[in-house]
């Protein structure tokens, strides 16, 4: 079984990610050996001078407030962004967040993506995550799920509402997916590590330059 990551990409304080997440977070039993949880409103986002990448570029030491998230992209064998959609794109915050954080963790590792709003599901905000996925060097899965209208997907509390079917099914396929995914390219990582890196070669490029 793998290990996943699911990122809440939401750092509003009265955001609807915890109401939408909770049944979500119920799919992953029994598909997953673990699931680990990266909440960007609890992490210290720094504007994107040096990428974690960089330090590994470098090899230096990642600094010790980033350690903790660090090990989780490291340790996770796939990942999901759960996100509402800002002004029809990705939430600021989630940005920040990826280019930070960009590191070895997201390297050839399955990404999928579901969204939510209060309108047409966060499609908007979902199709631009598929092609920051692409800068990260991972792999964006393409049945994304949006989820329209999240007050008539779960209730105040977290609880699912009936009428919900389709979408419940499409969730499990989109973990079933991750998880084939991450299987299958955890052995490949385990037998001859990573494929080259095109961001890596252009930072050595020009740093040597």
């Amino acid at each position: 079984m793998s290990n996943l990551c699911i990122i809440y990409g939401s750092d509003r304080p009265n955001r609807q990610l915890d109401r939408v997440a909770a049944p979500i977070l119920n799919l992953t039993k029994d598909i997953f050996q673990t699931v680990d949880i990266i909440d960007i409103k609890d992490l210290p986002l720094e504007r994107c001078n040096d990428p974690l990448s960089c330090f590994e570029i470098q090899e230096k030491p990642i600094p010790e407030k980033y350690e903790i998230t660090y090990t989780k992209l490291q340790k996770a064998d796939g990942f999901v962004i759960l996100s509402s959609e800002y002004i029809g794109s990705i939430p600021g915050p989630l940005k920040t967040f990826l280019d930070f954080y960009s590191c070895e963790g997201f390297r050839s590792k399955p990404i999928g993506i579901i969204t939510y709003s209060v309108g047409m599901g966060g499609l908007s905000c979902a199709s631009s995550l598929m092609v920051a996925i692409v800068g990260l060097e991972a792999i964006p899965l393409p049945n994304m799920v949006t989820i329209t209208m999240y007050d008539k997907f779960v209730d105040k509390k977290g609880n699912l509402l009936p009428g919900n079917e389709f979408t419940i099914k499409n969730i499990k396929m989109l973990f079933e997916t991750i998880k084939w995914y991450a299987s299958a390219l955890s052995v490949k990582r385990k037998e001859d590590g990573l494929p080259p890196s095109f961001v890596t070669f252009i930072r050595k490029f020009y740093s040597n330059s």
